[in-house]
């Protein structure tokens, strides 16, 4: 048995251009499909790029100490509602002193509001003039 026997060549030359041209038709317009990807990924990364370059202008102006308003009324909204929270965690003593009139007196973090401070003023007591912590 021949080649051209197992492997019959039905084609006719007008069909196969006909193949050919479709195949040209559709990588023409795969490529075309790439070069707008390619252009819109260009256009994406030009503004990726432009905004990267505004946040760098922002952060050196925050690092040379000058805050854009929007940012210090963000900080100060941020301070109002945290800040006391925020140091009550860190803060975690108590400052003893006196009056100018002599009293005794307690600095007392703002997160302590819940315990009470008293004196024991029973003289029958071994506690006498101590310092009691309720809560």
């Amino acid at each position: 048995m021949a080649f051209f026997n197992e492997f019959p060549f039905t084609r006719t030359y007008d069909s196969d251009l006909g193949w050919l041209i479709e195949q040209v038709k559709k990588l023409i317009n795969q490529m075309i499909a790439m070069m707008e990807w390619k252009t819109m990924t260009d256009d994406e990364i030009k503004e990726i790029n432009a905004r990267i370059a505004e946040l760098q202008k922002i952060l050196a102006d925050i690092e040379a100490g000058n805050l854009p308003e929007l940012y210090l009324k963000a900080l100060e909204n941020w301070l109002n509602e945290h800040f006391v929270d925020y140091v009550g965690n860190i803060v975690k003593m108590v400052m003893f002193g006196l009056t100018t009139d002599g009293y005794f007196v307690a600095a007392i973090p703002y997160t302590w509001q819940f315990i009470t401070f008293d004196t024991i003023m029973d003289i029958k007591s071994k506690f006498y003039g101590h310092l009691v912590l309720q809560w």
